[in-house]
C-alpha cells in the first residue's frame, strides 16, 4: 500500500492510497494526531482509494492505511507521518455600489475554514467584521469625497499566518439633482 498526501498546510486534504489494481474490498485510514483521531474507510477502485475533503488542524499526525485482504491478497498495512503547518490565508477586498453619495459595500473574502474577525482600517478608523463562511461584509458604509487606502487584516492564529491586503477607493463629489417645473 502506498499513501500520497496532496498538501501539508492547514486546510482540506486529499489522501490517496494505492494497492495492486486487482485487490478488492476496502482501505481503512486512521489519522492520529495529538488532539485529532479520524478513522475513514473507502472502497478500492482500480487499485486506488481516495479520501477527499479531510480537514486537519495544525498538528503532527501518524497516518495508517490498512487492507484486510481478500481471496487473492493477504492483509497489508503501511504508515506515514504528516506535519500539518499553518497556512497563508488568501484575503481579498472588493467594493460595490461606489457612488457619488459615498455609500459603499465592502466584501472581504478569505479561506472558507477561517474563523474570527477581519479588521478593516481606513480613514484612521478600525472596524472589526465577523467572518461567516469565508466572507466578511460591511454594508452601507458612508465615506466623504476623497481617495482612501483601505487595509484588511486577518490576525495570525493556530492555523493561519497573519494576512493583510490593501485596496484604494475614490469617492467623487455628490451630484445634485436639478428639477425644472414649468407652469402654464
Amino acid at each position: 500500500i502506498n499513501i500520497n498526501i496532496q498538501t501539508d498546510e492547514y486546510g482540506t486534504h486529499t489522501i490517496t492510497t494505492t494497492i495492486d489494481e486487482n485487490a478488492t474490498q476496502n482501505i481503512t485510514l486512521q489519522i492520529i494526531g495529538n488532539t485529532t483521531y479520524k478513522e475513514l474507510q473507502k472502497t478500492i477502485t482500480n487499485g486506488t482509494a481516495t479520501f477527499e475533503n479531510i480537514t486537519l488542524p495544525k498538528d503532527n499526525y501518524t497516518i495508517i492505511a490498512t487492507y484486510t485482504g481478500d481471496e487473492n491478497y493477504y492483509e497489508a498495512l503501511t504508515n506515514t507521518t504528516l506535519n500539518v503547518t499553518k497556512s497563508q490565508a488568501n484575503l481579498e477586498i472588493q467594493f460595490t455600489n461606489v457612488g457619488s453619495q459615498g455609500d459603499i459595500l465592502v466584501v472581504m473574502t478569505i479561506d472558507e475554514n477561517a474563523t474570527g474577525n477581519i479588521t478593516l482600517t481606513f480613514n484612521n478608523t478600525e472596524t472589526s467584521i465577523p467572518i461567516a463562511n469565508g466572507t466578511a461584509t460591511l454594508n452601507d458604509y458612508k465615506l466623504p469625497k476623497g481617495n482612501y487606502t483601505i487595509t484588511a487584516t486577518y490576525p495570525e492564529n493556530e492555523n493561519y499566518y497573519k494576512a493583510t491586503t490593501n485596496s484604494t477607493i475614490e469617492i467623487n463629489k455628490n451630484t445634485p439633482e436639478i428639477n425644472i417645473n414649468i407652469q402654464s
